[in-house]
């Protein structure tokens, strides 16, 4: 009888921890996906607007406003503080880097973990 409660007790606690330290890696995925989704969105503006020079230069701070938006707003639908400067938008020649930086943290009673992120999603700029 006490070994199958201390059996019990000990699937339990394996658990609770397992949920606890796996849900910030579950946003990682989530957000994975959001960033890809982002480059997407931004490649799509880019293109739709992308005139010259000086249509470069707007066109990088419009896409660059949208990709941040739509970053802060899948991770709020997460659960996470993604601020302004964790979001990154990078415009090469070719290329439209989508970068967002953060920290999680996995809370058991009498610790805390702090992990930190970092996903970038990459797309080919068409002339």
């Amino acid at each position: 009888m006490l070994r199958s409660l201390v059996r019990v007790a000990l699937l339990v606690a394996v658990l609770y921890v397992g949920a606890t330290v796996g849900f910030p890696y579950y946003q990682y995925v989530m957000m994975k996906r959001a960033v890809e989704e982002a480059a997407d969105v931004g490649v799509a503006r880019l293109g739709a607007m992308r005139k010259g020079t000086l249509g470069e230069r707007m066109a990088s701070g419009e896409v660059t406003a949208a990709v941040t938006i739509l970053m802060q707003a899948r991770a709020i639908r997460l659960g996470l503080d993604l601020p302004a400067q964790g979001v990154q938008v990078l415009l090469e020649p070719d290329l439209l880097r989508v970068l967002a930086n953060w920290e999680a943290e996995a809370k058991i009673p009498g610790y805390a973990q702090r992990f930190r992120f970092g996903v970038e999603g990459r797309r080919v700029v068409d002339h």
